[in-house]
Parts: C-alpha cells; structure tokens; sequence
C-alpha cells in the first residue's frame, strides 16, 4: 500500500480517510474495471498532456479504498496523460460514498458525459462572473448554492464549476434551506481545490441548433436559435446578448413576474415575449410570431470564432423573406453581429436593443453603452427610452433599468460592430 505519510498534503496519515486530498505515485493508483470509457492516445490527450506539463494536475483524481489499494472512479485520461510525460505522483479525492449505497456505481456515474454534461450545465450559460442565459423565461442572476456546484466540479473533475467558489458569498436560504446549506458548506466543501482566479469560462459552449456562447477575457456574446413553440417561449429566434468584463451591455429582458396573461392566450401582447421585445429585426412591420413552423439554425465554426443562425423560415410569409443569415462573429476585442437578407420586395427593417442601463448616441452615429461602443453600418440609432416607462408594470427580472435602442434602415446587409469604448 503507499506510503502516504510522506506524500500527504492534507496532514493526515490515512489514505482511507473519505473527503481527504492525497498526492499518491501514478503507478499506485488502478484503473476500474467497470470503466466504460476508453483512454485514447487522441489529439486531446496530447492537448490534456501538454495543460499537465505546464500547469500540473489542477483538479485532483477521484479514487476509492480497496483492500489492495486505491481504484480509480473518475480521471483515467488526468493519470494517463500524466504517465505520458513522465509524472511520478497526482492529487487524488478518496471518495467512497456513492459506492456504499451502491458498490460499482460511482466509476460509471461520474465518467458518463451526460451526468458531467448535466453537472456542467450550469458552468455552460454562465456569462460573466454573476449572470447566466436569461432566453425565455429564465432568470439572469447565477444561483448561488455553492455547497451543490462547487463539490459536483470536484466530483467530475471540472476547473470551471470549481470556480464558482472564488470571492462567491454563499446562498444560505431561510429555514431548513440554511441548516442544510450550512452543514453542506462545513462538511463537503473542497475549498482546497477552488482556484484563486475566475476565469471567463469556457471559451466556447455550443448546443446545436439551440444555443452558442463564445467568450474571451473582455466580450462573451450568445446567439439563440431553436423553435418560437419551445416551454416557456418566447419569439426570440436569433436574439443575441453582449457582456464585457462580465458585465451586461445588451441582453434579453428575460421574464417579468408570472401573472394569469402569462399562461393565457393573452401572452405574446407581454413586451418581453414577442418578436419585437427580441433583437432579431422587425421586416416592414412584421415581427416573429408563435408556432413550431417558425424556426432558426444555430452552428459554430470549427474555429469556434462565428456563430451563424439561418433565420429564413423564422417569419410568417407576409414578411417576404426569401433568405436570412445571421452571423456572429467573435474577437477578444470586438464583436460583429452581421445580417444578410433576400427579400421579395424593398422594406424597413427596426432591431430594438435591449441596453443594460442608459446609453448615449454620439454625433458620429455610434453609441456609448457603459464600456462599449457600438457602431452601426447600414443602420441609424435613432432613439432610445427606458423600459419602464415604455412598458408600464413590465417588471423584468434585471435590477439595472433597461432601455430599449431602436436602431432603422432600408439596407439587406448591415453590421452591429461592438468595441470598446
């Protein structure tokens, strides 16, 4: 058995100890017999080598106890990789809790990309440090139960959940919530492994035909597609977002608070459920409407620079839409979202922002928003009003007052190009 009270970081002299961090010799840890996924000698491996060398093991591996040693539940390819370029010892979790409600369980669970998949979602549609997608329906505020993200990134390995604890206040709840929160956050918090640093997240999430998010250390931007007769829809086919320096600079309004018109056939009158409250642009006076039939591409490049949805079936015919392409083109420092239209006639074209707080039209056209400067091409900003008093009650779920910016035009290609500023 090893020797771990030479190698312990965590003080202690037991490798049985559940819950403990241990830096054990590759060689010691074995690899489950009832892992189903194989360990390739891919490109990716080659990439998760060359990470180890540079930066080391940063997410321990996940073993349990055996009478003859350790056995590894989760971090297969972290060992292999770390084999590859000579490492003699990893950071590994003993963890055997899963296995005695159902001994052989824990190996196939964590390693299963639909249950990290799933524990990751959250990490997917963060968009700066404390906000997530608000399309549809949803909330714009991360949740902050950090006793379930934070020990579920170190169960499956994953840096960016991992972060969710850094300079992050826990959400205590009220009653029982806050005993359960509180004992959670004492007894399985590894604050050990939470980076010191947030990073920007992952630098690309892409959910085919649904949804993408790019992100650099300044510009996150998301583009949506799907169907306009999802749950909770809303007529949001290409609506994209912005955020600089995790800050929002165009966003969607999200929900206001649920009343009897929400789940009636009254609902798409609500300013935040129509076409017109989204960013995809208003052809001649006809906006998105309600229904499977009307629908929108999503893809990423193989880059992972661009994101283009084809908009051409998601108006109703009185539009006159032959074609429409909207793409999303992604730098560190600028985004450019790009429209191109084939229309049966010549008609005016409005997108109506929805802007994080107040912005400011320049003479030169462009226009200030907090950080950001957006510069229009083939089209003019010509006004701007605050949601609220544009939409008496609306009640969105933001706690910024938002504006709308109504941006016109005649042109079939234009581009919104937003810097800093």
């Amino acid at each position: 058995m090893t020797d771990v009270a030479k190698l312990s970081t965590s003080g202690t002299d037991s490798p049985e100890e559940v819950g403990v961090v241990y830096k054990i010799p590759v060689s010691d840890l074995k690899p489950h017999p009832l892992n189903p996924y194989h360990v390739r000698n891919d490109d990716a491996m080659q990439e998760l080598a060359a990470s180890i060398q540079k930066h080391g093991v940063l997410v321990p591996v996940i073993a349990r106890r055996k009478d003859d040693g350790l056995e590894l539940i989760a971090g297969h390819r972290r060992q292999h990789a770390a084999q590859m370029i000579g490492l003699e010892a990893v950071p590994v979790l003993v963890l055997d809790l899963m296995d005695k409600l159902r001994p052989g369980s824990a190996a196939k669970t964590y390693q299963d990309p639909k249950i990290r998949a799933i524990f990751e979602f959250i990490a997917r549609i963060r968009l700066g440090k404390n906000y997530v997608v608000s399309f549809s329906d949803g909330g714009c505020k991360l949740p902050t139960m950090l006793s379930c993200i934070v020990p579920a990134g170190a169960l499956i390995g994953s840096k960016e959940m991992l972060e969710f604890g850094v300079d992050r206040p826990a959400y205590l709840g009220s009653c029982g919530d806050m005993i359960t929160e509180s004992l959670a956050l004492l007894f399985d918090y590894p604050a050990k492994q939470v980076p010191k640093k947030e990073s920007a997240g992952m630098p690309c999430t892409c959910y085919k035909d649904r949804l993408g998010i790019l992100r650099s250390e300044r510009f996150t931007a998301t583009l949506k597609g799907g169907h306009n007769a999802e749950n909770h829809n809303h007529n949001d086919l290409g609506h994209f977002e912005v955020f600089y320096d995790g800050e929002p600079v165009v966003v969607d309004a999200g929900t206001g608070r649920y009343a009897k018109i929400n789940f009636s056939d009254q609902r798409y009158t609500l300013w935040y459920t129509r076409g017109r409250g989204h960013n995809a642009p208003v052809i001649g006076g006809m906006e998105q409407q309600f229904g499977w039939n009307y629908s929108a591409s999503l893809d990423v490049n193989e880059a992972k620079t661009v994101l283009k949805s084809d908009l051409s079936n998601a108006y109703p015919v009185e539009a006159g839409v032959k074609s429409f392409i909207r793409e999303l083109n992604f730098a560190p420092d600028q985004v450019v979202v790009e429209d191109t239209l084939n229309l049966k006639k010549k008609q005016p074209v409005a997108i109506n922002l929805i802007v994080f707080g107040k912005p400011k039209i320049n003479k030169d056209g462009s226009v200030k928003m907090g950080k950001v400067k957006l510069i229009p091409e083939g089209l003019k900003a010509e006004s701007f009003a605050c949601v609220d008093k544009l939409y008496p009650g609306a009640n969105p779920v933001w706690d910024e007052k938002l504006y709308e910016l109504k941006l016109t035009g005649t042109e079939k290609h234009y581009k919104l190009i937003f810097t800093k500023g």
